[in-house]
């Protein structure tokens, strides 16, 4: 309680946090132990009502948000199957989801007996609920759904047996477990589809991928491609339903910037197509994303077409002195034929065992 004197009157405020009813007993004397009249009064205030007090005004949250908020003078227009009776103030938050996925919400570090729970729909009922949770960590409470692009849902928050109070909101939808590269997932050469909505940006800026001036590979997701033969390997998003790029990388994980052998912007319209020489069982990162922020649902390919005989560098059909010499200019730094690196051992850097390898390639009859 905070107080105040002004000559011979007092007055004091207190202020009930528990979120309970109390008897509350409020001790009068005189100073000096003095016997005089005197005159009492109080003055009880609720407190104000919380701007998302019923269903049909829910305050709307984001994912990755955090939220504080009271249920302090809220009023009761939901319900949940968590508890048989005792329900408590309750305010609303609205989610639209952006993706399919699984949201998780809690309030841990609340300041009192939390109950949470998520509908589909208003009024919030035991009916339309999705999830519900009272205790999850302590007295603190934590729920997670799956929830469908583009629905709208309903997150109540209330308390145990009538309680309230101020608390924090949390909110979180699931990731890929492949959304950073060291969660690639490996896969084989064919056709898959996917969703990169939802993905976060982990991987390093590159110049080789500096399209129309932006060298980012935003909002994306990683697999391990392990070439199935020695030649071309030709990997795209055609099809897709929005502005993709793909990167590509020998061995593991991009540490530092400028380390792709290949990468594309725009190849079969706003989608990408990279081609790059593959040696059979020498594994390669595939790194896909979106052009400027974009991300959603497309379609992948992963095919490798085995070369009949690797020192034919130009590909023109014959092995003869123009391979040697495609090769030499394309390692000294010169233009390389369509598809083709310096990196002819494949291990994701140019250097005399490349140039080695070609010219044991290049004696060699195919």
């Amino acid at each position: 309680a905070s107080s105040t004197s002004t000559g011979n009157s007092e007055s004091f405020i207190y202020t009930n946090t528990t979120g309970f009813a109390h008897d509350y007993y409020i001790h009068v004397y005189l100073y000096n132990d003095t016997r005089n009249y005197y005159s009492f009064s109080t003055n009880v205030q609720a407190a104000p009502v919380p701007a998302s007090d019923s269903c049909g005004s829910a305050l709307t949250i984001l994912d990755g948000g955090t939220y504080s908020g009271t249920t302090f003078g809220a009023g009761l227009d939901g319900g949940d199957s968590c508890r048989p009776s005792g329900e408590g103030p309750d305010v609303w938050y609205k989610y639209t989801a952006t993706c399919d996925g699984y949201m998780t919400v809690d309030t841990f570090g609340s300041a009192y007996d939390t109950v949470i729970s998520a509908h589909t729909a208003c009024p919030g009922n035991a009916g339309n609920q999705v999830a519900c949770n009272d205790d999850f960590s302590g007295l603190d409470s934590q729920i997670s759904f799956s929830v469908t692009r583009n629905t709208t849902y309903r997150i109540r928050v209330s308390g145990y047996n009538g309680a309230s109070g101020n608390f924090v909101l949390h909110a979180h939808l699931s990731r890929p477990s492949n959304d950073n590269c060291a969660g690639y997932v490996t896969i084989p050469s064919g056709n898959y589809v996917f969703d990169s909505c939802g993905c976060t940006t982990d991987g390093p800026a590159e110049s080789a991928c500096a399209f129309y001036g932006y060298p980012q590979v935003d909002n994306d997701f990683w697999v391990r491609w392990v070439a199935d033969c020695t030649g071309d390997a030709n990997v795209n998003t055609c099809g897709s339903s929005f502005d993709t790029k793909i990167a590509v990388y020998a061995g593991g994980c991009p540490s530092a910037p400028e380390t792709t052998l290949a990468c594309n912007d725009d190849a079969c319209g706003l989608q990408s197509i990279v081609t790059f020489h593959a040696n059979a069982g020498q594994a390669y990162i595939l790194r896909f994303g979106g052009f400027n922020g974009a991300s959603g649902s497309g379609a992948l390919s992963i095919s490798c077409a085995a070369v009949a005989c690797p020192a034919d560098f130009d590909g023109d059909g014959t092995v003869d002195f123009f391979d040697y010499d495609a090769f030499v200019t394309c390692f000294e730094g010169g233009s390389c034929p369509p598809g083709k690196t310096a990196d002819f051992d494949g291990d994701g850097s140019v250097d005399f065992f490349d140039y080695d390898a070609f010219v044991q390639a290049f004696e060699t009859p195919c």
